[in-house]
This record gives C-alpha cells, structure tokens and sequence, in this order.
C-alpha cells in the first residue's frame, strides 16, 4: 500500500511542476501514429448480397470489429485546430439470422431452426479531417468528416440446420447433404469504392516529459457512415473506437514565475493529498469488509436454501415412487383377480355348476401327517379361518385328506383371503386353489 501511495505522490508533485509551464499563443503543429479499436454495429436490412443465391429471410443488424492505423497531423492556433489523419483500417464483422422451420422426421413433425450466416472482412484505406477545440490544455474535442476507399473484401456465407443437431439436407434423389448447404464464398459484389461518414470524439494529451513535445494521446470517438457499405442494398456500418496515439508537439511553453511553488507549499499540497488519499483507501477497505461479510451471508442463505430445496426434491421422489409402486401393485392385483375369476366362471360353465360360494384349497393330499402340518402352520401364524375334511376317491378308492378355508360369498373376499395368506403359505411351498362350492 506504501509503495502505491508513493507512486501516486510522485505524480502529484510531477503534475504540479509541470502545471507551471504555461503554452504560448504561437501556433504550433502535430505529429504522430494512432492506433485504433473499433466495436462496429451494423444497421442492415437485406437478405443477400447482389448475384449471390441466398434463402435468407433477411440479414437485420449485426456486430463486428475492426483496426486501424493511422498517421496524423494537426495545426493549431491557441485552442483551435484542423486535424488530418491518414492509414489502414480492416474491418470484419458477422451476420446472423435465425428461421424456424418445421420437419418431418420418421413421420413425425418437429420444430427447427435454420441459420444464416454471412461473415465478411473489408480493408481500406481511410482520410480523416477534423477541427478541433482544446477545452482545457491537455483535453480536446474534435468533429469531422471521414472518407473510405476499399482496397479489398472477401466474404463467406452458408445455411445450416441448428435444431434438431441430427438434422441433414437431402437433394432429389433423397442422398445426404450434412447439415450444411448453400455455401458461398468469394469477393463481396457492388462493393462501393468510396464511403463516407461523419465522426466525433474527445481525446486528451498526457505529456511524457518537462517540456510536453512527446504526448501520449488516448481518445474516444464515435463514426456514423452516410452511405452504404454495397450498392443497392441497405447496409451501414457505424462504430465506437478506442484509440491511442503518440504525439510528437513542437509546441512551446515558458515559465510563469506567478505560479511558482515553494517548497513549503508544495509539501504541505503532498499531505494534504497524502491524507486524503488515506481516508480514501480506509473508507474503501472498510466498504470491502462490509461487502464481503454480506456477499457471506448471501452465500450462507444460499446453501441454506439449497440443501432444503433438495431435501424437499428427495422427499417429493419418494412420495413419487411409493405412488408409482402402489399403482403397479394395485393394477396387477386388478389383473390377477379377474383374470382367477374368469377362470372359475369358465370351469364351472364347462361342468354345469351354480357356484354359491368360494373356498381356498390349501392342500389335498393322501398323506394325512402333510395335511395335518398345513393346517397347524396356518393356524399358528392367525389364519382362523380354516376347515379339515376327507374324502374317499371313489375310483381308486383312496382317502384324501384336505385343508380348506370357510365359504366366501363372494370372488372378491376369497381372492383377498388368499392375497393376506399368500407369504404364509409361500413358506410351505403350496400353490393355492380357489374352488367353487355347492
């Protein structure tokens, strides 16, 4: 922090002695180079350039960016001037326009996009002139007019298919294009020659040394193009630019006693900004702390937030599942039952039989210990409900010995009897029966 307080003192005092010199009413001229950055916003309203096969519903506005080089010259008498620049500038920008489409894929329709794009890049040479007004001795205010001559332009256009990604073009024959179609590529047609424009800007002259000939010029300008970039179609390319420029100033200053500075003064103006440049940097430190203890809390409220909204997004899958699975269950339970009916509705129409009630079969077996052990487990894990008999064959004349349930009256109650039983009887490795009775 000490280091950045001396850099800025050092300043300070440089400006103060510097600002004793004084400029004379001579007139005095300009050399020098500029460099400049430009965010170019293209006002366009055409769907193709002239001669070239173009399925865009049309190319409305666009971005682009741009260079230059420049030499300058200016004349000036005390806080007016004429300024002249002369360079290169390339300019390279981008068209887009986006059409929905519909498809048909597999027979069904599907909402798409295609793409048109056109990119381009022009070069040329530029003249610039300005008058100028100097607000304040180093900061300045120009406006002029701006002339363009190309030197050269290429340009790439193509349509593709964004949405759906697998999409292709197919010619006549029905054979695969890609994704994309109509590219075009080559010189830009009807360019025009000459291009015109009006331009202003602001700018300021930091000096590099005591007697301000060597100048570090950064400037800001903006640029309105009059006509447009091809003939006949509506196309301008207006700009922002960035520069920088260094300055060389044949200029003269002298001394004015008047504004001498002593010593004494000098230190006490070093203090006094030296002070104030420590309230500044406190009052800074102490918004940061506030801020990042804020930004904190946020954060903190934030996870808070989350983990909640997650808890509630496991929770709400859960109850989710369990529906889906009660669903499941509740629609095979529905099948299995009417599926058990409709056979017993069909065995008994087959053998003639008026059925007035429903039993389970447990087991029916001439091995009287093995009926015997079926009727005590299901006794001894609650089922009640529960009946013994025999029965002699009467053509093998073999006893049978079976374990059965009480009559229902009704499908629905016996079938819901043997589901309740189903894991006491899996145990025993038994295949249930409904049975109709008389």
């Amino acid at each position: 922090m000490n280091i950045k307080i001396s850099i800025l003192l050092i300043i300070i005092s440089f400006s103060i002695v510097k600002a004793q010199y004084i400029r004379s009413n001579e007139p005095y001229s300009n050399f020098g180079l500029n460099s400049t950055y430009e965010f170019i916003n293209q006002k366009a309203n055409f769907n193709k350039l002239p001669g070239i096969p173009n399925c865009c519903v049309g190319f409305v506005n666009g971005t682009g960016r741009g260079y230059s080089l420049n030499m300058l010259y200016g004349y000036y008498l005390q806080n007016y001037g004429i300024d002249f620049e002369f360079g290169y500038q390339n300019n390279i920008g981008t068209f887009k326009s986006i059409q929905d489409m519909l498809f048909g894929i597999e027979g069904q329709k599907v909402n798409g996009e295609f793409e048109h794009r056109l990119d381009y890049q022009i070069k040329l040479l530029n003249f610039k002139i300005a008058a100028s007004y100097m607000i304040l001795e180093n900061l300045g205010i120009n406006l002029g007019i701006v002339s363009t001559i190309n030197i050269g332009s290429n340009f790439n256009q193509y349509e593709a298919i964004v949405i759906p990604a697998d999409a292709v073009f197919l010619d006549d024959s029905g054979k695969s294009l890609g994704a994309i179609r109509n590219v075009k590529n080559g010189k830009i047609p009807q360019i025009s020659n000459l291009q015109l424009g009006l331009f202003t800007g602001v700018f300021y002259d930091y000096p590099l040394n005591t007697n301000k000939s060597l100048l570090l010029r950064p400037s800001i300008s903006y640029e309105y193009s009059l006509t447009n970039i091809v003939t006949g179609i509506n196309w301008k390319n207006n700009s922002f630019a960035l520069g920088i420029a260094l300055v060389y100033s044949n200029s003269k200053y002298y001394f004015d006693p008047r504004l001498r500075i002593s010593e004494a003064e000098l230190q006490i103006k070093l203090e006094n900004q030296k002070r104030l440049i420590d309230s500044t940097e406190s009052l800074r430190n102490k918004q940061k702390a506030e801020t990042d203890s804020l930004i904190a809390l946020i954060e903190k409220q934030k996870e808070i937030e989350i983990k909640k909204q997650l808890e509630i997004d496991e929770q709400n899958k859960i109850i989710r599942q369990n529906e889906e699975k009660q669903r499941i269950a509740i629609g095979k339970y529905e099948a299995d039952r009417l599926q058990a009916e409709k056979a017993v509705e069909e065995e008994n129409r087959k053998s003639g039989v008026i059925c007035k009630c429903y039993v389970i079969l447990y087991i029916s077996s001439t091995d009287k210990k093995e009926a015997e052990r079926v009727y005590d487990f299901l006794k001894s894990n609650g089922n009640m409900n529960l009946v013994q008999s025999s029965f002699i064959e009467p053509y093998l004349k073999q006893r049978y010995y079976v374990v059965k349930s009480h009559c229902f009256d009704s499908f629905k109650e016996v079938y819901d009897e043997r589901i309740r039983n189903i894991k006491i009887t899996e145990k025993l490795d038994i295949v249930t029966i409904i049975k109709c009775e008389n």
